[in-house]
């Protein structure tokens, strides 16, 4: 990612617009429906990604539940942020912040937690016997959200690279 003359490029506009949609559509996936669950014969019920987190709280597993929220929902909105705030701060003239960049790179391999929530929040419904669970818009929401901002963090991890090799090149 670099220009014709070989000089590294400052993250623009996809990066923010991947970062950005990512945290719009990761926000309405924590709330809105994300499972229908049908239970042994009788009752349906659809639970929200959030909704899943709080019920761990109320039956007790404060623990489990204070993971969950900071793996799910505390560091996906931080790495965002996060990705926000070094699109604005990148220069690549100066080398790129590879500190923030590392930090960026260590959030979303946690933050990839995300995928063995949904399991978890079906384990949190009573015990019940499930006989269906079928994905709701939530699902589809929080799985977008988590997407685009990897693709917007992964850009930024690969802007970065090729300030550092293009730095290394102009040292030598």
């Amino acid at each position: 990612m670099a220009t014709s003359e070989g000089r590294p490029v400052r993250p623009g506009g996809l990066t923010v617009f991947l970062l950005v949609v990512g945290l719009l559509t990761f926000l309405p996936g924590l709330v809105l429906p994300a499972l229908s669950v049908r239970s042994f014969w009788v009752a349906t019920s659809e639970v929200a990604i959030l909704q899943g987190i709080l019920a761990f709280f109320d039956k007790g597993q404060a623990y489990l539940g204070a993971l969950l929220l900071v793996l799910s929902v505390g560091l996906p909105i931080l790495k965002i942020l996060a990705g926000l705030a070094t699109v604005a701060t990148f220069a690549p003239e100066r080398g790129a912040p590879l500190g923030m960049i590392g930090l960026l790179g260590i959030l979303s391999k946690w933050s990839m937690a995300d995928v063995f929530l949904m399991a978890l929040v079906v384990l949190v419904l009573d015990g019940q016997l499930i006989t269906t669970a079928n994905l709701r818009p939530g699902a589809v929401f929080f799985a977008t959200g988590v997407l685009l901002s990897s693709l917007g963090i992964w850009r930024l991890e690969a802007l970065a690279g090729a300030a550092r090799r293009s730095a290394q090149g102009e040292g030598a």
